[in-house]
């Protein structure tokens, strides 16, 4: 079977991923800073205890950023190359990446400051995340119309059809946990561990 056809616009991607690389890094060290360190003559074990919020919201911010990570690399290994659009669309992307340690804070800042407090939080930070997911369908459909994928993702139907339904569902299962924490901000946190664990099954998380 021949190749789909080419635009003759297309690049390598080489210089994208590697910028993509480079924002995602970014975004997965900054999570660390909203751990504080104990101070001096403070009880150790009551001051990490204290902050449980921010060790939860680090740990499913990471594997979240991690996964997407991954899930972009691998993306790119059944796409021949690059177009500016694309290119202009995979910017879109890492704009809520690289956005997602400020909502990841403000979830463990105002864990204790009441539920009015933690709720528009948990809003802030489940939006990001639908948007997150949003943008990536639009970087695999993109990719998909402007025939920018391999021939074998191409003749694989099924590999298509699986990657478009699991980014559509992904924003609504994000804003659904987040509306989850006006019954239990706890019922949210579980939700969106939950998410980052799921994601970690790439057969899940990623055609190709």
């Amino acid at each position: 079977m021949e190749s789909p056809e080419q635009p003759d616009d297309i690049v390598s991607s080489a210089r994208l991923e590697t910028f993509a690389d480079g924002v995602f890094a970014i975004a997965i060290t900054l999570l660390v800073l909203e751990i504080h360190i104990p101070e001096a003559g403070e009880n150790v074990g009551k001051a990490l205890l204290g902050q449980w919020p921010s060790f939860l919201a680090y740990v499913t911010s990471f594997l979240t950023i991690g996964t997407i990570w991954a899930d972009h690399h691998r993306l790119f290994t059944v796409i021949r190359g690059t177009t500016y659009g694309f290119l202009f669309v995979n910017v879109l992307l890492l704009m809520p990446v690289a956005f997602l340690p400020y909502p990841t804070a403000v979830v463990a800042r105002q864990w204790f400051e009441g539920k009015d407090q933690v709720v528009p939080a948990m809003v802030l930070y489940g939006g990001t995340m639908a948007l997150v997911a949003v943008m990536f369908r639009a970087v695999w459909r993109y990719a998909d119309s402007r025939r920018l994928l391999g021939a074998e993702a191409v003749r694989s139907r099924a590999l298509r059809r699986r990657g478009d339904l699991i980014y559509r569902l992904a924003p609504l299962i994000y804003l659904a946990g987040a509306g989850a924490s006006v019954i239990d901000p706890i019922l949210s946190l579980v939700v969106f561990l939950g998410l980052a664990i799921y994601w970690l099954y790439p057969v899940r998380s990623q055609p190709g």
